[in-house]
């Protein structure tokens, strides 16, 4: 049905002869909202709208899949401002924690129990998530039940901004509205310190700064976050400097500025005086030494985990195929014993730590 087509401009890069590439600017291609496909007419991309999402953010198919669930609601930034509020009280409460008026505004800050601030998390101007942060309980921050980990917050208002201006990516959503509040570009992952960012394509170009806590945790995941990013940033810096100001453990950025009164000039030059962030690579030899099997059954390895060379011959026929990835949702409940409920989904990816574990269940004929 002809009708039914939608005209759109491909988004995807064309090429002229010459094989230079180019968005074009008059649509050649048509989506189908009904069937939930795309086609360009031009350079031939088809995509379902799953396939579509990831080739778009450039995302894995487990986090596309839960982000698209999201979509399924009718929850919007219209329908944010137009059914939530914000008490005078709240509003005292949020600006406790040196988080200005315009900040709250801007990131659109509600509440819905005292004592409790709501971040909410828009993508493309739709509700994706909600962190309701509730300190002196832990854990602080929690976020809907079905909504992926990895989204940056907030996406919308950052990823209009010139890819020019410096990136601070900060340890939670606290730390991220007082570091705006001081006039920084900030943003933070939602999921922890230990969680990358799900959609890497934004960071492309972009002159990023990770500003985590002062604790194991924020420190290594801070190296983590910037291995991943510095394959697609222009430049990645950890800034660790102002952990002699914060040297509590634990001890973060709101607390620079508001236990230690220090000013944007001052975490400007702790930025300034951070070299550029240089890949590391895990040197295995010294981290798990190679030794042979007799030295291995010593004492001194017990519970230790180390490295043998063993070379095993065998000859296995049969074939197997495995799925990349697997996307599950309950559609009905059982008479008894239901441990899921309706709707809800597990997902579950083929990745380099977890290969060894179908070759496992085939090892033991599972």
């Amino acid at each position: 049905d002809v009708s039914k087509e939608n005209a759109v401009c491909c988004p995807f890069d064309h090429h002229l002869a010459n094989g230079m590439a180019y968005k074009e600017s008059h649509p050649s291609a048509h989506v189908n909202v009904e069937k939930g496909v795309f086609h360009c007419k031009v350079c031939g991309v088809g995509h379902t709208e799953t396939s579509f999402a990831q080739n778009i953010l450039r995302s894995d198919l487990i986090f596309t899949k839960r982000l698209l669930k999201c979509f399924e609601n009718e929850e919007d930034v219209t329908e944010w401002d137009r059914y939530t509020t914000l008490s005078d009280e709240a509003r005292h409460f949020i600006n406790s924690f040196g988080i200005s008026d315009t900040v709250i505004d801007e990131l659109k800050l509600r509440s819905d129990e005292p004592g409790t601030m709501q971040f909410p998390v828009f993508m493309y101007e739709h509700l994706v998530d909600i962190r309701k942060y509730k300190p002196h309980v832990k854990p602080k921050v929690k976020s809907r039940t079905y909504s992926p980990v990895g989204l940056i917050l907030p996406y919308d208002l950052w990823r209009d901004t010139p890819k020019s201006r410096v990136t601070l990516i900060c340890a939670g959503e606290k730390d991220m509205a007082v570091a705006r509040t001081h006039g920084f570009n900030a943003i933070t992952i939602t999921g922890g310190e230990q969680t990358l960012p799900k959609v890497l394509s934004e960071f492309v170009d972009r002159t990023v700064v990770i500003l985590y806590d002062n604790d194991e945790a924020g420190k290594s995941g801070a190296v983590k976050l910037a291995n991943a990013l510095t394959q697609v940033a222009k430049k990645v810096k950890v800034v660790t400097g102002f952990h002699e100001v914060c040297k509590e453990s634990g001890e973060d950025i709101t607390d620079f500025f508001t236990k230690y009164n220090k000013t944007k000039e001052d975490l400007l030059q702790y930025i300034k005086d951070t070299p550029d962030f240089v890949p590391t690579i895990v040197d295995d030899d010294t981290q798990y030494p190679i030794i042979n099997l007799l030295t291995a059954s010593k004492a001194e390895y017990v519970n230790k985990i180390v490295r043998s060379n063993i070379q095993v011959v065998a000859t296995d026929e049969s074939s197997y195929i495995t799925p990349t990835a697997i996307y599950a949702s309950k559609f009905d409940l059982a008479d008894s014993g239901n441990t899921m409920l309706k709707g809800a989904t597990k997902e579950w990816e083929l990745t380099a730590q977890n290969v060894q574990d179908v070759l496992h269940l085939i090892d033991n004929n599972f």
